[in-house]
């Protein structure tokens, strides 16, 4: 199989199923040129100028380039948008793709729980029993103000939990332990097949608190 661009030996398969001897397509010594190129063409900007002039100041994406041109073209920015990562032509090197990965995570210590990486948007609290803690979204940082209002101690886990999903190893780091019932707290608004997995294999009290359970606590959220 041969890279669309180039015609070297296709390592990847980007994610609109076109091989490529990269992981990505601006990394294709064909493509780069071409991009060098296109700028070398350029013309200069002027002092306080922002941006590269634009051919069609003033029009829309549909009277400059049609309808059905401005519309593929909108698609490709909105994927763009989201990120182009491949995957590897074949089971081998999509193995030792995700081995260099795990290699180069470990290396620069990046493993384990990491600072904003929920879903929610989450910030900085200060718990007369947590210390200076950080809290993914609304909902936990309710149910620590809750927790420190009832005196309750409890601490943000530190070690995660191996487990499995999907024939891959990952570990566990719920919300909050509660030393007082020697269990652990998970704040939750929705259920997926991954949550479903760690949970089952989790060997310590557990409890899962959605929602609806906050608010019978008297939380606002």
């Amino acid at each position: 199989m041969k890279c669309r661009f180039c015609n070297k030996e296709a390592l990847f398969i980007l994610e609109n199923k076109t091989p490529c001897c990269s992981s990505n397509i601006a990394k294709c010594k064909t493509i780069r040129n071409k991009i060098s190129q296109r700028a070398k063409g350029r013309p200069s900007k002027r002092k306080g100028e922002k941006g590269w002039p634009c051919p069609f100041k003033n029009m829309t994406y549909d009277q400059y380039f049609g309808e059905e041109k401005a519309k593929e073209i909108r698609q490709k920015m909105s994927k763009a948008q989201t990120g182009n990562s491949g995957l590897a032509a074949t089971e081998e090197l999509e193995n030792l793709r995700r081995s260099k990965i795990s290699k180069t995570l470990k290396l620069k210590k990046l493993g384990g729980y990491r600072i904003g990486s929920g879903r929610c948007k989450g910030q900085w609290y200060d718990s007369k029993f947590a210390g200076h803690i950080y809290l993914n979204g609304s909902y936990e940082l309710a149910y620590a103000k809750y927790l420190d209002s009832q005196n309750i101690n409890w601490a943000r886990p530190k070690d995660g939990i191996k487990y499995y999903f999907n024939e891959a190893e990952h570990l566990y780091y719920p919300d909050f332990y509660l030393s007082s019932t020697d269990e652990y707290i998970e704040i939750k608004n929705f259920v997926t097949d991954k949550d479903k997995a760690k949970w089952g294999q989790f060997p310590y009290k557990l409890k899962v608190l959605f929602r609806k359970d906050l608010q019978s606590l008297g939380l606002n959220v």
